[in-house]
């Protein structure tokens, strides 16, 4: 190796390495600033779809067969996120839910909708309920569709915890209002 390939060897990795420093530090800086004085994010509420109560068979005859369905419906898809409160009395963790309700037309249908509830449950510490709201839900089917959905957004729900409390103290529960005979009828019959 001759003095100048030496020397531009020397250069290039001296190079390399500068920008790989700054390339550092400025990965450094931005790490950094991720953090919060006080500390790393706290956990959100557990959002969670009962099993049993995430679906619903709606019978339109006598008997409970596949051919006195009038419409199936469940919970299809679920997000969620929370943010706390900084400057509120009391403080509270705000959690919002985007949930995705779907139906299926059975043979026994009528109508041009299918049309049942579903609730929001929190519960505490010992899984005491705290509150629970019931909301109605109506999926379309005025233009003879087999299928829909419907996309319902619950925000706020706001959970108030208590001193050294962080939302994994907390769970909200989802769930459709199901009737005795509905529940009975999910439980023989669980989907996967």
């Amino acid at each position: 190796m001759t003095a100048s390939s030496q020397n531009s060897l020397g250069r290039l990795l001296s190079g390399r390495l500068l920008c790989t420093s700054a390339g550092l530090a400025l990965v450094a800086a931005m790490l950094a600033g991720c953090g919060t004085a006080k500390g790393p994010p706290k956990p959100c509420p557990a959002v969670i779809v009962q099993g049993n109560l995430g679906y619903l068979t709606q019978f339109g005859g006598t008997g409970q067969d596949l051919s006195n369905i009038a419409y199936e419906a469940h919970v299809d898809t679920m997000s969620s996120y929370c943010v706390y409160s900084r400057d509120e009395n009391p403080d509270y963790i705000r959690t919002a839910v985007k949930l995705q309700l779907a139906a299926t037309r059975g043979p026994k249908f009528a109508g041009d909708k299918a049309s049942f509830k579903y609730f929001v449950a929190i519960t505490g510490p010992g899984r005491e309920i705290l509150k629970k709201d019931v909301f109605d839900v109506d999926i379309d089917f005025s233009k003879g569709q087999i299928q829909n959905i419907t996309v319902d957004e619950i925000d706020p729900i706001k959970v108030f915890p208590k001193a050294n409390e962080t939302g994994d103290f907390y769970r909200i529960y989802i769930g459709l209002d199901l009737t005795k005979d509905q529940l009975d009828y999910n439980k023989r019959n669980p989907r996967q």
